[in-house]
Parts: C-alpha cells; sequence; structure tokens
C-alpha cells in the first residue's frame, strides 16, 4: 500500500495525457488568458499545446498596453477559428489590427473594441470578411473616425447582426467631448436588421427625424428589438423617443439617462407602448417626475431594474419621492434593482416599503439621500436576504447596529459601499460560524471612526475579499494593514490614501511589505499621504505583485535629492518591469525634506 502511494507521488506531470494537459491549461486560461503564455516558456512541448486551436475560441486580452498588430497576428495564426475577440481599452490597437482580425476570423461572431482608435477603414474590412459577426462593441474618438454611413454597409452585409455598442471613449468620465451623428441610413439599417436585439449609443446626434414618419406608418424597428439606449442623447425628445420604441411590445430594456428632452409625457407613453419593459434608467433626467415612474409602475409590472438617481451637478438632487416609490413596490414585486442615489424625497417610508413587497432586491443604492436611518435598513436585513449590493455612501444616519444586522442575514452580500458615513463605528459583522461572508467589495472611505479592532472583525468575517478603501480612516495603523494582508489574500483594490492637507505617519513598511508578500493579485494599490513609506517598499512591491497595474505612493527625500526623485522611482521600478511610467503629482515640504507624490502605471505580465 505504502509502495503504490510512492509511486502515484512519484508520477510527473508530463506523463499525463494532452487531453489532460488540454483541460487544465483550460481552466487556467478561464482565470487570466496570460497563464497560457506563461505555461508555454515551461518546455517544448508545452510550447506546442499552448497552441491548440480549442485553447483560443475566446481571443480576450482586455486592457493589454504592449498589444498591438504583430502580437495579434501571432495569437491569431493559432487560432484562425476564433468567434469571440474582446481586445477592449488596448492603446495600440488599431485598423491594421481590425483588418488581421477580418482576415484570420472569417467566422468571428462578437468583437470588442471598445476604447480603441479605429475608424471606417476597419469597419469596412469587418463588413468585407466577417458577415456571421452578431455583436460589435465599438468607441468614436471624434466626430468623423466611425461614421454612420459605414457602420449602416456592415449591418446590411451581416444579416446575423443582433447588437450595436457605440461609445464614447471616455465613457466613465460623463464628459463628453465630442458626438456620433446618427444618419437616416443608419436608422433605416436598425429599422430592416431581421435580428436586431439591441442598440446602444452614447452621447449620439440626431441627424433628423423624417425616418419617423415611416415608423409611425408600421415601418418601425424590428418588433424583436429587447435593448435600447441612447445615454447621453442631447436631441433626444418624446417624439423622437416614442418614434423609436412605437409597436416594441418585446422591449425589455431602455436607458435615456442624461437625455434633458425626455420628460413624464414621453415615459408614460413609453410605458403604454411597452409593457414588457423589465429595466428603465432615466438616471439625471431633469424633467422625469413622480408622474412617469407612476405610469411605469402601473403599467410595467415585470420591472425589475429601476434607475431614478438625480444630477449630481450644480448640487445633489433628484425628483423622485416616497410617492413614486410605493407605487412600485406596490405594483413591481419582482424588483431587484433599485438605485435612487441623491433623491431626497425617498425616506425610510418608501425604502421600507420596497424592502418588505419586493423580497428579490438584490441591489439597493441610497447615496446621499439624508433621510435614509437604521428603520429602513432593519426592515432591508428581515426582508432582503437576497441582497447582493448596498450603496449607502453619505447616508449619515446609518450606523453599525442595522448594518451588523444587513451582514448576518444577507449572506449573499458581495458588494456595501459605506464612504463617508462618519458616525460609523463598532462594525464587527458578527455571523453565524457555519456561514461564510461572500462579501468581496467593501468601501470605507472617510468613515473617520473606523480603527484597526474594527479592520479585523470586517477582514476576519470577509477573507473573499478583492476590494477594500479606508481612504482618509486615520485611525488605521499598521496594525489594521497587517490583519487586512494575512486574511484577505485575494485582494486585488487597496486604498489606504489620504488627499490634501490629510496625511498618516501610522502606515510603513512594516504592514506594506506583509501586504506584498500575502496579497500577489493586487491590481491597484494608493498610499498617497502615507508618509511612512519608503524606497525600499516600492521595490517590493513592484517585484512581487506581478499583476499590479497602478501604484500611488508618496515618498521623502532629502532636498538636495528632490530633483531626481522622479529618476529614482524610475530605478526601483525598472529592476522587475520592462515597460512603465512615473509621473509626479505633487511636491512640498515637510519636516525640512522633500515630499513628493507620485503615480506609477505599471505593465502587468502580458505578452
Amino acid at each position: 500500500m505504502a509502495s503504490s502511494f510512492c509511486q502515484i507521488m512519484e508520477t510527473n506531470i508530463q506523463d499525463l495525457p494532452e487531453t489532460v494537459l488540454l483541460q487544465i491549461f483550460h481552466e487556467l486560461a478561464n482565470k487570466r488568458i496570460y497563464n497560457l503564455f506563461r505555461l508555454r516558456l515551461v518546455c517544448k512541448s508545452w510550447y506546442e499545446l499552448t497552441k491548440d486551436s480549442s485553447l483560443w475560441k475566446f481571443v480576450c486580452f482586455p486592457g493589454c498596453d504592449r498589444l498591438d498588430v504583430d502580437v495579434l497576428s501571432r495569437v491569431l495564426s493559432w487560432c484562425p477559428g476564433a468567434r469571440e475577440v474582446d481586445i477592449s481599452s488596448c492603446p495600440l490597437v488599431n485598423d491594421q489590427c481590425i483588418e488581421v482580425i477580418a482576415t484570420r476570423c472569417s467566422h468571428l461572431r462578437t468583437l470588442n473594441v471598445r476604447n480603441c482608435y479605429i475608424s471606417d477603414v476597419g469597419l469596412r474590412a469587418l463588413a468585407t470578411n466577417c458577415f456571421g459577426i452578431k455583436k460589435l462593441v465599438l468607441s468614436y474618438h471624434d466626430e468623423v473616425s466611425i461614421t454612420s454611413e459605414v457602420l449602416s454597409e456592415l449591418i446590411r452585409q451581416c444579416p446575423q447582426f443582433e447588437h450595436l455598442e457605440i461609445l464614447h471613449k471616455d465613457e466613465e468620465d460623463d464628459a463628453y467631448e465630442c458626438s456620433f451623428l446618427i444618419s437616416t441610413d443608419l436608422i433605416a439599417a436598425l429599422v430592416n436588421c431581421p435580428n436586431l436585439k439591441s442598440f446602444h449609443c452614447v452621447n449620439a446626434t440626431l441627424l433628423d427625424d423624417t425616418v419617423f414618419d415611416n415608423c409611425r406608418n408600421g415601418h418601425c424597428l424590428n418588433m424583436s428589438i429587447t435593448s435600447l439606449s441612447l445615454k447621453s442623447c442631447n436631441d433626444l425628445t418624446n417624439s423622437t423617443l416614442n418614434a423609436f420604441t412605437y409597436n416594441c411590445n418585446a422591449l425589455k430594456e431602455l436607458d435615456v439617462s442624461f437625455c434633458a428632452g425626455v420628460n413624464d409625457a414621453g415615459i408614460a407613453t413609453v410605458s403604454e407602448f411597452c409593457p414588457n419593459l423589465e429595466h428603465l434608467n432615466v438616471r439625471s433626467c431633469q424633467c422625469i417626475t413622480d408622474i412617469a415612474i407612476e405610469k411605469i409602475a402601473q403599467n410595467c409590472r415585470g420591472l425589475r431594474y429601476l434607475c431614478v438617481a438625480g444630477c449630481e451637478l450644480p448640487r445633489p438632487t433628484g425628483n423622485i419621492t416616497d410617492v413614486a416609490i410605493q407605487k412600485v413596490a406596490a405594483y413591481c414585486l419582482k424588483l431587484s434593482h433599485l438605485d435612487v442615489k441623491w433623491c431626497q424625497g425617498v425616506t425610510d417610508i418608501g425604502i421600507g416599503t420596497i424592502a418588505s413587497n419586493c423580497p428579490s432586491l438584490a441591489h439597493l443604492n441610497v447615496c446621499g439621500c439624508l433621510a435614509i436611518s437604521d428603520l429602513s435598513m432593519l426592515v432591508v436585513a428581515t426582508c432582503c436576504t437576497d441582497l447582493e449590493c448596498l450603496e449607502i455612501a453619505e447616508c449619515l444616519r446609518i450606523t453599525h447596529s442595522s448594518l451588523n444586522r444587513i451582514a448576518q442575514n444577507c449572506v449573499k452580500l458581495k458588494y456595501i459601499d459605506m464612504q463617508v458615513c462618519s458616525y460609523l463605528q463598532d462594525l464587527d459583522f458578527r455571523k453565524d460560524n457555519s456561514v461564510q461572508l461572500a462579501m468581496s467589495h467593501i468601501d470605507l472611505s472617510y468613515c473617520t471612526k473606523i480603527n484597526d479592532d474594527c479592520v479585523k472583525h470586517i477582514v476576519t468575517e470577509c477573507t473573499q475579499l478583492e476590494f477594500i478603501s479606508l481612504a482618509g480612516c486615520h485611525r488605521v495603523t499598521d496594525l489594521g494593514l497587517k490583519y487586512i494582508a494575512c486574511n484577505c489574500p485575494l485582494l486585488q483594490y487597496v486604498d489606504l490614501s489620504f488627499r490634501g492637507s490629510q496625511s498618516s505617519a501610522h502606515i510603513t513598511d512594516d504592514s506594506v511589505m506583509l501586504l506584498a508578500k500575502k496579497c500577489l493579485l493586487l491590481t491597484y494599490l494608493d498610499l498617497i499621504g502615507c508618509w511612512g513609506v519608503t524606497s525600499d517598499c516600492v521595490a517590493l512591491i513592484s517585484q512581487n505583485c506581478l499583476y499590479l497595474k497602478q501604484f500611488n505612493v508618496s515618498l521623502l527625500f532629502e532636498v538636495s535629492q528632490g530633483g531626481e526623485s522622479v529618476s529614482h522611482v524610475e530605478g526601483l521600478v525598472k529592476k522587475t518591469r520592462s515597460a512603465f511610467s512615473v509621473k509626479r503629482v505633487a511636491r512640498s515640504l515637510r519636516n525640512g525634506k522633500s515630499a513628493q507624490s507620485f503615480v506609477l502605471h505599471i505593465s502587468s505580465l502580458n505578452l
């Protein structure tokens, strides 16, 4: 028995059949596609095995800083049958890359080139070679690079086309430098696309609305369309919106957020045209009030997602009150996502009613709703056991008593945002020891009463954390960060920064180095304002945290060395990374030394 056990232990992984190795490679590739490039360096047989086309049906390299036409050509030489390609946010991707994809992947079904600099030239190559494409996600970076005319041609050439998503290259900023012109020709192509299911366009400009005359005569958008998004379309009015949705009984998702020209009358008409609506986003629509939301509740009783968040500028405010929210609670019993951010008219009454009537609620955002308190949160804890995401930033009346109860009862909770809840303290997330909390994201930024003991209780219970922010939490010291490092090995995002005049001397190399040794999956680390960190720590982090993409850090230098600080930091990173950039973002004097802050953008393990 002992000898057979020894024989098993002596079995070499190289003795496994290729089919078994391929299954192992599949699992590793599903976690991180870059793992295939690491595997091919092990030995010659694995080098050849990683070229197997079955591993490359999905070519996925989002955010790859070094992916260019040459690298992409080599990758695609191994997978001529690739059906899905995601090279979004790759700064070197251009029309040449799209032409290579179009030539090598004739069976392409899905292409995501969001935040890539492509133009009509690349789209024409797709229209010529990839007739089976079903889904296209792309970004425009000026008003002439991508035109409606070429997109119309692509849609007509591809009869199976189902999903078109046109985004702005800086969508996350919500500050657009240019717009996309939707022409009559593009509308006509969409109308006549037999399989169209989804059309999304950000910050669009409508050339004219003559095509909508045809819509009203029965030649409307395809009856099967299920998702329509016209976010930040300033030209959108009630008339054009109703023309888009006329006779679209199958429409389930509608996003008209940031559309100032849409008001209660337009949304009320949509509720009559589209009774099967399940998803509605009217964020920052200043002319939408309780009247429209009540109509939606009455006519669209299958509603699952509702965002009525108010405007942030010139001051955070929203029009929706408890009146509409109670109506939603009465009619839309399947509601799973509610966002009433900045709606000061929403109080414990409205949220308590939602929690009582909608047991499937999984996502709740009440950020900035100053009237929300523990009263409604305790109802959420009791009734919404499927809750997965809770956002309560700036809700100053919510305390630890209700949040601890939510953590105990809502065991599916993964995401909680508690920024600027200044009175929060004594969070311990105590639970039944037989239940493992699923929490992966906790934001406690500027919760100034949070201390090391609180951090200890949280990370002991939430060992699956991938994101934690303690920015501005001046009571957290090395001890708290050590608790984090020892209990949360899956962490990818850590923020311990202090901005403005704030700073901390309580975070030092002692704890940060432990973090670098224990949390090897880090992709983002912010230590600006932590003046106890030294150059040795920077070197160790860049060496150990191989997936790190951004590192913000503050360092002290002798005044005589201050002018060479950028070169010094570059030298620390250069030892372990071949591609990176260092930018100094702040400089001052501190206790007779030159105090400087840096933002480091580092290439993770790519190609």
